[in-house]
């Protein structure tokens, strides 16, 4: 069966908490689709394909209140579901109690039918209070506190009598989705805040590995509580360290986001400690427990014949990726590749050629050095920590280097060759198509002219041995338009496609041994400029 039936009905049993103010609350369905009042919720007809939805009907929340001191709070009560690890939130299947979906929120103070739930991105789980979590769940809880909507999604926004409350399912996990119907009760209930004395609740994505060297990390935590948040701390240190350094946030609300950074001088070999801290006006702390980041600066992949990525993971999401992108038919079978960054100044190869005398930006070692049957996109990641247009080196080390001007390199075990590409400022990448694996390399170009795409090999050897097979011409595609002509004057081949000759014909047949002669219109700056020379094919 490739659909499923999923009906879901809501009993909403409202709770007022008895105090000595008038306080009340009461919640109607109305439908999307008319804004017409209705008594349930009813998915109707799921097609087994679905993800995350968006329940057609809204609950509508009016509520009266005399105090600050006071929540409100959604839970569903699922008494009969066969809970898994302590769970129970949810819409429970009817026939089998073990399926559960996720139940989803957002919340506005007025009518919002834009909302759409393509992912959970932005919206809160309705959790059960017999959940063993329950306690530590706030955000997960709380439609309003102290007259402030809950974080779902995330704004900070006052609130006000009615309140607009979206939901959701999501149906994504499909060895849960069991073909049964689903229901459950949601309880809304206003409450005295003050009874609760929960510390402040951490929430945040950790990062356990880094592969660079230079780059800083940055992490991003959700903080909530029932009070005002007075002082958030994040802590860190090179993991040799004895003493940790410290950033302090001063949130002044009961929700609050952290941007906190690990600065790229930490961040070594040796690994980093970090961990987050909170506390609220009650003194209430919450610590997040220590975490660690292993820090590698390189990785090891096996890709096959259908393609995959290889990436070195920097911890910042400001700035883009290292990383090659290899397609189907590229390679044959499985081949373990690996790639690292070299940093060590012992290791690092000085400029030749028209690069001569400089130090590389950015040098990337993958091995083996494989050649691939189509051309693979490579993303060399430079650093820019301070977003002016100048380039650093991975000590840290100011350059002046303007970023528009870096090119691409690939060490032939002799010489530089030049490459090109394309730099992406806001990405800090600069990005080219290679047919083979190297060490690459960005230095920078003040003078570019048509030797850069000279070929430096003389004669070539193409018996796929993995020695000498190929003319590799400079540039990228798009930037060239090459012909293979024999001494006869003949045309052997024309190529645009790749910047390199394997000593084949038109037709794919290798070329007998002798002299060829090469010419190419290279875009130089700009301008078309007509470069030739000879090569002999020897095998």
């Amino acid at each position: 069966m490739n659909r499923k039936m999923f009906i879901l009905f809501f009993l909403f049993l409202v709770l007022m908490e008895q105090t000595a103010y008038s306080d009340s609350v009461s919640v109607s369905i109305f439908s999307l689709s008319d804004d017409r009042l209705t008594n349930s919720i009813n998915f109707g007809f799921v097609p087994y394909s679905t993800s995350t939805i968006l329940a057609p009907s809204y609950l509508q929340v009016w509520y009266t209140n005399t105090t600050s001191d006071w929540m409100l709070q959604v839970s569903t009560y699922n008494t009969q579901s066969q809970a898994g690890g302590g769970l129970y939130n949810g819409l429970v299947g009817l026939n089998n109690r073990g399926f559960r979906i996720p139940l989803l929120w957002q919340v506005y103070t007025n009518t919002n039918h834009s909302v759409t739930c393509s992912n959970r991105s932005g919206w809160g789980s309705i959790r059960d209070k017999r959940d063993t979590d329950w306690s530590s769940v706030l955000p997960e809880r709380f439609l309003i506190t102290n007259n402030c909507l809950g974080i779902y999604p995330f704004t900070g926004r006052t609130a006000k009598s009615p309140l607009s409350v979206y939901l959701g399912a999501d149906f994504s996990n499909k060895s849960i989705c069991g073909a049964d119907n689903y229901d459950t009760s949601i309880i809304i209930e206003l409450l005295p805040f003050s009874t609760y004395t929960f510390a402040p609740g951490i929430n945040f994505q950790g990062i356990s590995e880094i592969n660079l060297i230079g780059d800083k990390a940055i992490l991003y935590a959700d903080l909530s509580d029932q009070d005002i948040i007075s002082t958030v701390s994040f802590f860190y240190k090179d993991h040799s360290d004895t003493g940790y350094s410290s950033q302090k946030y001063y949130p002044g609300s009961m929700y609050y986001r952290v941007k906190a950074e690990i600065p790229a001088s930490v961040i070594t070999k040796n690994g980093v400690d970090y961990y987050f801290s909170a506390l609220d006006e009650q003194a209430n702390q919450t610590n997040s427990g220590n975490y660690f980041i292993n820090v590698n600066p390189g990785v090891t992949a096996v890709i096959g014949s259908s393609g995959g990525v290889i990436r070195l993971l920097d911890g910042n999401p400001e700035d883009g990726d290292m990383k090659l992108s290899i397609p189907s038919a590229a390679l044959e079978g499985n081949k373990s590749i690996s790639l690292r960054q070299i940093y060590d100044a012992s290791e690092v190869i000085p400029g030749t050629g028209m690069v001569q005398g400089q130090v590389p930006y950015m040098i990337y070692e993958f091995l083996p050095g494989l050649k691939l049957k189509r051309l693979s996109k490579l993303d060399l990641l430079y650093f820019d920590l301070d977003n002016d247009g100048k380039v650093e080196l991975a000590d840290g080390t100011i350059t002046g280097c303007d970023e528009k001007k870096m090119a691409l390199f690939w060490w032939d075990r002799y010489d530089w060759r030049y490459i090109g590409g394309e730099v992406d400022s806001v990405n800090n990448t600069v990005s080219a198509y290679v047919t083979h694996l190297a060490t690459f390399a960005l230095f920078s170009v003040d003078h570019l002219t048509k030797e850069a795409y000279r070929p430096k090999e003389k004669i070539i050897t193409p018996n796929n041995d993995g020695i000498n097979d190929v003319l590799y011409f400079g540039g990228t595609p798009g930037s060239f338009d090459i012909t293979i002509f024999d001494v006869s004057g003949a045309i052997v081949r024309k190529i645009s496609d790749v910047a390199e000759w394997d000593g084949r014909n038109s037709r794919g047949k290798s070329v007998e041994s002798g002299i060829y002669i090469y010419q190419a219109r290279v875009n130089v700056n700009g301008k078309e400029e007509l470069m030739s020379g000879s090569i002999a094919v020897a095998k």
